[in-house]
This record gives structure tokens, sequence and C-alpha cells, in this order.
């Protein structure tokens, strides 16, 4: 019986010890913070790309391509007649036109764009 008695003392010590050093431990991680560098970037998303799009009506993207952080090659197609088209390629002011392809169909005009933004 005096055998028993001991080993459940032994064991409450044990546990108890354990459950200390658990909480001392906790303490000295959240002490030991590190300091993250943190940098903004002015990353464009394709859901920025597509609103800066939305007021064209004409225009259909076919592909996004990312360069880099803040560049993207957008391939896009405008449809329409001539004044429409030009209207449209006025409000993509923010990008260079890298290449074109003019195609005429019946009265409408295709004009596939290749856009890097600025």
């Amino acid at each position: 019986m005096k055998k028993v008695k001991i080993i459940y003392l032994l064991v409450i010590f044990i546990t108890i010890s354990q459950l200390l050093l658990v909480i001392l431990n906790k303490k000295e991680e959240s002490n030991n913070a590190i300091q993250c560098i943190t940098e903004v970037k002015n990353a464009k998303y394709i859901k920025d790309i597509e609103n800066e799009f939305k007021n064209i009506n004409n225009l259909t993207i076919l592909s996004y391509n990312k360069i880099n952080e803040t560049n993207w090659v957008i391939k896009c197609v405008l449809k329409g007649n001539k004044d429409l088209i030009i209207n449209d390629l006025e409000k993509i002011n923010g990008y260079y036109v890298n290449e074109y392809n003019l195609s005429y169909d019946k009265e409408n005009i295709l004009l596939e764009l290749e856009l890097i933004s600025k």
C-alpha cells in the first residue's frame, strides 16, 4: 500500500512539474517575438485590371500574363465600327500597345491588341 501511494505521489509530482515547464516555455516564447519587415507593394491584380476596362463595352480580354509585380501583358480584342474603336483606344491610357492585329469583318473592325501596363 505504501508503494502505491509513493507511485501516485511521484506521478502527480512529475505531472505538476511538466505543467510548470510548459507554462514557463510559453512565457519565454512570447518574449522572443521577431520583428518582421513589411513592404507595401503597388501590385495590380486581375480584378483591378478588369475594373479598369469595365467602362469599355466593346473590349474582350483574352489573356493575362504577369511580367513582374507591377507589370502585366494583356491580350484583348476591340470590336465595332471605326468611331467606337477610336473612342475606346482613347480610354486605354494606362497601357502601351506592344503589338496589334487589324482585321475587317463586314462593317465591323476587329482590333487585337497586346497591351503592357505602364
